[in-house]
């Protein structure tokens, strides 16, 4: 940053009735040559007249939560792309509120375009043959009441031309809550129609 930046960053910061964030992800060069990412935020100094005389600034050192979201996200993207490399639909389920992710696979699989199925338990509820749906939700069921220590499935999946395709789904819960429940299950499912044709 340069010094218009700090005049930036001043006149907001004593404008300002309240701390105001004014950087993130700052890259921030520091005496030993070393780049260190950082948060800034300013906060007005108020005499006892409430009339602003200054301005504090707080840079928060972010570099190593930053270094694990990126690696974290390298991992994510290692993980999905070995998975759909190998043909297999990856889904992603915030238990809580209901959200699925499901990956482009997973849907192009069925026959759809990637815009065509939210991100929602029901897309998949809905799709799964009314024969094999009472079986797949009891063994969701088991595996989120820790009966099981993996969710294992095989049923039939509608695809959009009206046709099934058996699918080999496997999931497991890998976050719970403080209470111990689940919160989140990932998963993977496998066209095995091929096998059981």
């Amino acid at each position: 940053f340069n010094s218009k930046t700090i005049s930036d960053w001043i006149a907001l910061t004593i404008n300002s009735k309240e701390p105001v964030k004014l950087a993130d992800h700052l890259p921030l060069l520091v005496k030993s040559g070393a780049v260190r990412m950082v948060d800034v935020s300013g906060s007005p100094v108020k005499d006892d007249n409430n009339t602003t005389t200054g301005a504090v600034f707080v840079f928060s050192d972010r570099t190593e939560e930053y270094r694990m979201q990126s690696e974290l996200k390298e991992s994510e993207a290692r993980w999905q792309f070995a998975l759909e490399g190998a043909g297999d639909g990856v889904w992603d389920w915030d238990v809580t509120s209901g959200r699925v992710y499901y990956s482009d696979q997973w849907k192009t699989m069925l026959g759809y375009l990637p815009d065509e199925i939210n991100n929602d338990f029901q897309e998949w509820k809905v799709r799964v043959h009314p024969d094999d749906l009472s079986r797949a939700l009891q063994d969701i069921d088991d595996h989120v009441k820790g009966d099981t220590p993996v969710y294992i499935n095989e049923h039939r999946l509608r695809c959009k031309d009206g046709s099934y395709k058996w699918i080999l789904d496997r999931g497991k819960i890998v976050k719970y809550d403080a209470q111990g429940n689940p919160i989140r299950i990932i998963g993977i499912h496998s066209d095995i129609t091929h096998r059981k044709e």
